[in-house]
């Protein structure tokens, strides 16, 4: 059989039209559909940068070995991270959406004999009328713009 060629080559592949990468580690060309060129031990790209087994690096079928860039530790401890994080925005947004209701003379009474409410909370308006939170916001709204256009209503 005779050589191919480099130009005559498809892009991404070889002459028999395989998929071939470079390894990052070992800079073969690596024909993915084969195998996943995996290497043991591998370096966490993360922020501990310990060399390990292949083993505590969690699965990532996209990457060239399957597995992820950084261990086990370093993936679930920035998980966590990210999760603490959004948990505190999330409290922030509440609080800040309680403080507004707050202001506008809105209050949460505790409901013992409302067996649907998911919380056992209602929101009342200043005048004592039970409202949706919806339509709170809507309320609010409604006032916060007259309040910044004042010339808009004529």
């Amino acid at each position: 059989m005779r050589p191919v060629p480099a130009r005559s080559r498809g892009v991404g592949g070889d002459a028999y039209g395989r998929r071939m990468t470079m390894c990052g580690t070992c800079h073969q060309q690596v024909d993915r559909a084969v195998h996943q060129d995996a290497h043991d031990p591998k370096t966490c790209k993360g922020e501990c940068g310990l060399t390990l087994p292949i083993s505590r690096f969690p699965l990532a079928p996209s990457a060239g070995d399957g597995r992820r860039a950084t261990c086990d530790v370093c993936s679930s401890g920035k998980r966590r991270a990210q999760s603490a994080e959004r948990m505190q925005q999330k409290r922030q947004d509440l609080d800040s959406w309680n403080a507004r209701l707050r202001q506008h003379g809105y209050e949460w009474k505790q409901c013992r004999h409302h067996p649907v409410h998911h919380r056992g909370w209602d929101l009342f308006d200043p005048a004592g009328q039970q409202v949706s939170e919806d339509e709170a916001k809507r309320r609010i709204d409604e006032a916060e713009w007259a309040l910044r256009e004042p010339d808009l209503d004529r």
